[in-house]
């Protein structure tokens, strides 16, 4: 059980992520178009690429917001909960045998259940990251999230992603509301 364990767990989550992102991707184009009230503001491609995303994540959850111009509106684009709670595919796909297994994700050594949900969703959420950023939706990014998390995402993320994120911020904002986010990390955000 080696190597190739961990790739047969990815191989089976790919097509969860897969309905995640297309879950997200149709919520946003519904958005896009003429009386959608959430997502990206815009269908233009590439006013998206020039769209910031800033990810508010703690272990259980992440709000993913979206702006052109950090003073101006931020839009809330995605909700993703940590226990797949969300999307009924995403808990019906990962079996048992993957959160029994200790370890078999990343090749760390034993975990308990709460590290290994914790490393699933910084799994999952760097996922939809890939594929937002793939997809042209957003050209910067911004993390928000404590440290431990931080380091989970950083340790999932493509270079190209990584180029991408402008800042990573040490805070828990989870709670905040929208207005008090933008009042929080507008100083702290360099685009």
């Amino acid at each position: 059980m080696g190597p190739s364990f961990g790739l047969i767990i990815f191989d089976l989550m790919m097509p969860v992520m897969d309905a995640i992102f297309l879950e997200h991707k149709s919520r946003s184009d519904d958005a896009a178009t003429p009386g959608g009230d959430r997502g990206f503001q815009g269908a233009n491609q590439m006013k998206d690429v020039m769209s910031t995303w800033v990810v508010v994540a703690d272990a259980r959850a992440a709000r993913i917001f979206s702006f052109t111009d950090k003073n101006g509106e931020w839009t809330l684009s995605e909700t993703i909960k940590g226990d797949g709670s969300d999307d009924p595919d995403q808990t019906a796909h990962s079996g048992s045998k993957a959160s029994e297994h200790k370890g078999a994700l990343h090749g760390h050594g034993e975990q308990n259940p709460k590290e290994t949900q914790e490393r699933r969703f910084a799994h999952t959420l760097a996922h939809v990251l890939e594929r937002g950023h793939a997809s042209n939706a957003f050209g910067k990014l911004a993390l928000v999230a404590p440290p431990k998390l931080l380091g989970e995402l950083r340790e999932n993320l493509s270079r190209g992603l990584q180029t991408a994120s402008v800042a990573e911020i040490h805070k828990d904002y989870t709670h905040c509301g929208v207005e008090e986010l933008m009042r929080l990390l507008r100083s702290e955000l360099p685009v």
